[in-house]
């Protein structure tokens, strides 16, 4: 009776600790999975969008949403190398350095509505 009840609680961890094992990755860093559902949702908020309306007029949809996708991953995949390694080095940028920088950007367009559509 022990080992029985020993085999059905072994059987539930492993089965809840395997489920994220199971679940397909888009990507893999350092262990960590990206998600094909998380990208998924990316997209499909991306799709809903206003600027994907906008740029599915001008060309191929399915190109656009590809191209989201690998842009999607590829900011997942530098964020997840990346900031460990701040960490690690004691990196921290302020709010305020980030406010600075968003100005500096939009001093590089000629209206606030071309900097808001160039987003």
């Amino acid at each position: 009776m022990k080992l029985r009840s020993t085999c059905i609680a072994l059987s539930a961890l492993l089965a809840t600790s395997c489920a994220g094992l199971l679940e397909p990755a888009a990507a893999v860093v350092s262990g960590e999975k990206i998600t094909v559902d998380e990208v998924q949702a990316a997209v499909d908020d991306f799709e809903a969008s206003q600027e994907f309306q906008r740029l599915a007029q001008q060309g191929d949809a399915p190109a656009i949403v590809r191209d989201f996708e690998q842009s999607y991953i590829t900011t997942l995949i530098r964020r997840a190398v990346l900031s460990p390694k701040a960490d690690e080095l004691g990196v921290e940028v302020s709010s305020e350095e980030v406010n600075d920088q968003l100005e500096q950007i939009k001093g590089e367009f000629r209206s606030e509505s071309e900097f808001q559509e160039a987003l």
